[in-house]
């Protein structure tokens, strides 16, 4: 990328899944909650890392080097973006979190998500 805006296209296909980690029982003592609070947060981390964090980074590249804002940046969302994710709390997140950047991205480009989104 020579420093011209020369991409027609841009997609972004990286990813994964993680479910949630068993948590402590109640009665469990305060370290162990601790470590499952951390456990907890340190999965919701990893799944950002692999479903949004790539997505921004092509969201940048679309910014800086689409032709004259007409290219195709295309990302792939889900289902558990639309609804509640027991078992699988990260994943949802980072994916509710995909589906609003893609969203937002659409809006400063003045371009409707809404109406070319596939599902």
């Amino acid at each position: 990328l020579g420093g011209g805006r020369d991409l027609d296209a841009i997609i972004s296909v990286a990813g994964g899944w993680e479910g949630d980690p068993t948590l402590p029982p109640p009665n469990a003592d305060e370290l162990d909650r601790l470590e499952g609070a951390r456990e907890y947060a340190t999965t919701i981390e990893r799944m950002m890392s692999k479903n949004l964090y790539p997505l921004l980074a092509a969201g940048y590249a679309a910014h800086h080097f689409m032709t004259d804002n007409n290219g195709l940046m295309v990302a792939i969302g889900a289902t558990a973006a639309l609804g509640p994710t027991p078992g699988m709390m990260g994943y949802g997140l980072s994916k509710v979190a995909t589906h609003h950047f893609v969203q937002t991205l659409g809006g400063l480009t003045t371009k409707s998500v809404a109406t070319k989104s596939a599902r």
